[in-house]
């Protein structure tokens, strides 16, 4: 036999504050109704969770990096991926470019 019963309505509460219901895809009625971009993130703050992502464990291997390859190929290996990740970069500006005019 099950532990619950299919056919009771249990009303569980979730975080924040609304019924089971609203978390089952039913509609809250209009004076308990949430905005739905309430939760969302800024510009500036996309763009500092971005920068924290790349730069914090960028700032922590670097030294250890070239520690390990020493300073002459250590600055090789950067001007290398310093002109890997530009010409990327300016692939993905000319692809949006050439297919912006699509549309």
């Amino acid at each position: 036999s099950s532990q619950f019963n299919d056919e009771e309505d249990h009303d569980l509460v979730v975080e924040d504050g609304a019924n089971a219901n609203a978390a089952n895809g039913h509609l809250p009625s209009s004076s308990t109704a949430v905005d739905p971009n309430a939760d969302r993130t800024t510009s500036l703050q996309t763009y500092l969770h971005i920068l924290k992502g790349n730069v914090g464990p960028g700032c922590l291997s670097l030294p250890w990096a070239v520690s390990v390859l020493g300073i002459p190929l250590a600055l090789a290996t950067l001007l290398i991926l310093c002109v890997l990740t530009s010409f990327n970069c300016w692939s993905v500006v000319r692809w949006k470019r050439r297919h912006a005019a699509d549309r």
